[in-house]
């Protein structure tokens, strides 16, 4: 490269006059905590993604959890603070506070502030230790932008305050206290992190696995961030065995946990064994308390333990069967564990422990697991039988597979040639091609004109691919449509057969329609990669596109909108700057600023019509019920108006007896309605009464017939959003006010309902606007699709992230698998929350 620039440029060295400049006087020693803020990703992981954020807070409740494991300690509390910092505390010994004799300061400033000190390089202090490497929390102090520390030990009070790793408060004895343990409290430093805010669910999920491993511990996470405050509290007696039945709760089981507890030199291996109904390995390691998520040596040990212990029993109950070869996939298919393992001097492959590397591991947990499953087997035959059937037909179902492998591969010249197919694209760097999965025929055609062919590739999807959920591999080898994927990915399939280092395009965009189709087939392409193309999701290769759900035009300029909350907040933003409101009595002018609140809000108040007409359900019945004679200045009775003091009522008191003005409230407007019926010559009779403190009663007479219902309130609160709860609460205000003046421009618009303000300014919002919705990819033309959702420079993609595989499995499980009875529930606490449901 040198020599091509040579012949174009002249380059002139400058000596330098100083042969020497390196010198002893180059070398820096970085001392104390230097070296975490210089290379904070040496020692925390990736901070500029959610890893490090999460790593800090796993530093100090491993600290926490050690205590437990040394007979300390049975309480842990994780709180989220208001100010975004995050205290843990735990009621175990407290961090020693006694000078330290060679350093000169007290114990606990030496372990916050000095690399590699702490107890857990003394075995008399803890014989068992996730912290092994002794910088947890003293990194954490360093990459925070202030720690406070409070110690609780032999009767008094301590405490320190650091900033970015220095100490500006050393230990002090603040107060007496007959409590002990440790509570630190820190904020993670935005100058380091890119994330510092947490998130409650992934705490939830880390905690979980955590109580799970510890059946002594009882964990309490809070989250004061949000009012009322977000409580959870975590303990399971049962241990890893109720953690196996957990990771499977949405599968159907073939037999009762296999469990056991042995010790054998100085190691403790814990293990819960299972087989499910589905085709898919679950096994999760753990060293103590830590999970491995690249497995290790206990992870081999298990796997050498069961291809033993299976094969041999396979052999011994089929010995006719020569022409059977078992291998340790087909046993794994379907096969749950928790492996959970305490070892005095654990060897990790870095600091962030993600596989274990200590030899004398595996055949210690290999001989515990193999005595374990032969004594399950030999005290369980009819339960063994069945394992071993299921095994059997796995072994068949991967013969068929390779068979189907093998013709697959020698059809792929053609499938790939196959016109109307796979429209490749120029580039051969899979860095900078992408791989567009479009629903149909059509809508694939347009994007192959819409497309850039230099980098851009086109594969169209023909009807629904298969649930790979419910399907074995040879079943999916049999499937054309996903033969023809992998052939165009050009990774393989399987564990034995995938290679990403293959693969052609590192962005994979899924388009689908907006309709139930389209999320049907976008939910079968993320179970097909979840299951069998994981890396391809933990690489950040895998993307969703979001094409435009509307289209609004004025005059000859077009705006695309991906969603309803878009197009909410473009009406928003072209009214609220010509918007007056006036209130006309009980309510300051002041507070008109609520309209834009409630308009601005993230919980968009427009969109939870739905949620709300179930408040309003409580003190009238709608349209079929509402007499045509039920209007005031030609404006129909507001539902809103009704609600408003119940409401105030029912989230602000507790006191049965304070209900009665309410009641007598409610019967007045009813008393007015009746009065209004009768002066229409119509004989409705309205009565509302309430039998105990959530049992509402609404009945009217109409002639002879009479109309009655019942609503339960304590249901209703239990099925409410909580969000739609606290968007209420914010706008009460308005309900105190009996006339609302509106003004738009030159128009006026006058109403005794505050509520019906909000439709009246949409509807304003909405004259002279053309809006288009989108149904599905082939009502745009070539031109729209590349403007919208395939120009790098306009268009919006999500890309797709596992936050807890545990749980996303689960999720497909539920919702993709046989199980009939899990999925009918979440359909039956989900679909209220729908808007909108294209057929």
């Amino acid at each position: 490269m040198i020599r091509f620039y040579q012949r174009f440029f002249v380059f002139k060295v400058k000596k330098s006059s100083n042969h020497s400049s390196y010198t002893s006087q180059s070398i820096q020693v970085l001392r104390g905590l230097d070296p975490v803020k210089k290379r904070p990703g040496m020692y925390i992981g990736d901070v500029g993604s959610e890893i490090g954020l999460y790593n800090t807070l796993r530093e100090v409740i491993d600290n926490s959890v050690d205590e437990s494991m040394a007979g300390y300690c049975d309480k842990i509390d994780i709180i989220i603070n208001k100010d975004e910092s995050i205290t843990i505390s735990d009621n175990g010994r407290g961090i020693p506070v006694d000078i330290h004799a060679e350093e000169g300061i007290s114990a606990a400033e030496l372990i916050m502030t000095k690399l590699h000190a702490g107890g857990k390089f003394d075995n008399n202090s803890y014989k068992i230790s996730g912290g092994l490497h002794g910088v947890g929390v003293s990194v954490v102090n360093a990459l925070s932008a202030w720690m406070e520390v409070k110690i609780y030990r032999d009767g008094n009070e301590h405490f320190m305050r650091f900033e970015n790793g220095d100490t500006v408060q050393p230990l002090t004895i603040i107060g007496q206290t007959k409590k002990r343990g440790t509570t630190i409290t820190y904020a993670p430093s935005p100058q380091v992190f890119a994330f510092t805010s947490f998130d409650f669910e992934i705490i939830e999920q880390k905690i979980r696995e955590t109580a799970f491993l510890n059946s002594n511990i009882k964990f309490s996470i809070s989250d004061k961030r949000l009012q009322p405050n977000l409580i959870l509290n975590l303990c399971y007696e049962g241990g890893i065995k109720d953690f196996a039945e957990y990771l499977d709760r949405s599968k159907k089981l073939l037999h009762k946990t296999i469990y056991s507890r042995l010790e054998s030199e100085g190691i403790i291996v814990e293990v819960a064994m299972q087989w499910n109904d589905s085709y898919s390995e679950n096994i999760q390691c753990f060293t103590n308390n830590i999970k491995q998520s690249d497995g290790g040596t206990h992870l081999t040990g298990l796997r050498a333990a069961l291809t033993r212990s299976i094969t041999n029993y396979i052999s011994e109950i089929f010995k006719k069967n020569n022409k059977l070869i078992i291998q340790p996939e087909d046993i794994r298919e379907g096969f749950t564990a928790v492996l959970s393992v305490k070892v005095p001097d654990p060897k990790f492959s870095s600091q962030t422990k993600d596989k274990l590397v200590s030899g004398e591991i595996r055949p210690i947990v290999e001989n515990i697991c193999t005595l374990s499953l032969n004594k399950w087997l030999e005290e369980n035959p009819n339960e063994a039988r069945i394992i071993a059937n299921r095994i059997i037909d796995a072994s068949i179902a991967r013969d068929a597979a390779k068979k189907a492998r093998d013709i697959s591969r020698k059809k792929s010249n053609i499938l790939s040639n196959l016109v109307g197919k796979l429209a490749s694209n120029r580039s051969k760097d899979p860095s900078k091609s992408e791989l567009f999965i479009v629903e149909g025929d059509s809508a694939g055609g347009t994007a192959k004109q819409a497309r850039d062919r230099e980098f851009q590739a086109i594969f169209p999807l023909r009807g629904k691919i298969l649930n790979v959920e419910r399907a074995r591999i040879d079943k999916i080898y049999g499937f054309t449509e996903i033969v023809s994927l992998v052939n165009a990915l050009e990774t393989g399939i399987g564990k034995d057969e995938f290679d990403i280092n293959k693969l052609r395009y590192h962005k994979i965009i899924l388009m689908t329609d907006a309709d139930v189709d389209g999320s049907h087939i976008l939910t079968l392409l993320m179970t097909f990669f979840f299951r069998y193309m994981p890396d391809i999701i933990s690489k950040g290769y895998l993307y969703i596109a979001e094409p435009p759900l509307y289209k609004i035009r004025i005059g000859q300029k077009d705006t695309y909108l991906r969603n309803n909350k878009e197009m909410n907040d473009y009406f928003i933003n072209s009214l609220i700057k010509n918007i007056n409101i006036y209130f006309t009595k009980n309510i300051k002018n002041d507070d008109c600023n609520v309209y834009p609140t409630i308009l601005q809000s993230p919980i968009n108040f427009n969109e939870q019509k739905q949620n709300l007409q179930e408040f309003f359900n409580l003190l009238i019945w709608f349209n079929d019920f509402i007499s045509s004679q039920n209007f005031i200045n030609n404006h129909k009775i507001s539902q809103a108006l009704w609600i408003a003091p119940i409401l105030e009522y029912i989230f602000e008191n507790s006191k049965k007896s304070e209900l009665k003005d309410y009641i007598d409230w409610a019967n007045q407007v009813i008393e007015l309605l009746n009065k209004e019926e009768k002066l229409n010559n119509t004989s409705i009779i309205w009565s509302f009464d309430y039998d105990n403190l959530y049992n509402f009663i609404f009945q009217y007479k109409y002639k002879e017939a009479i109309f009655k219902q019942e609503i339960n309130l304590r249901n209703l609160i239990i099925k409410i959003d909580q969000r739609t709860l606290n968007t209420l609460s914010k706008i009460k205000v308005i309900f105190s006010c009996e006339i609302v003046e509106l003004q738009i421009e030159d128009l006026t618009f006058k109403s005794f309902f505050p509520l019906s303000v909000i439709d009246y300014m949409f509807d304003y919002a909405k004259k002279g606007l053309h809006i288009q919705r989108f149904k599905g990819l082939g009502e745009m033309n070539p031109d729209q699709l590349w403007e919208t959702t395939m120009n790098i420079q306009t268009r919006n993609i999500k890309r797709l992230t596992i936050k807890d595989a545990i749980e996303a499995s689960n999720v497909f499980d539920m919702l993709m698998g046989e199980s009939v009875l899990p999925r009918r529930q979440f359909i039956e606490e989900n679909a209220r929350k729908i808007e909108y449901l294209d057929t």
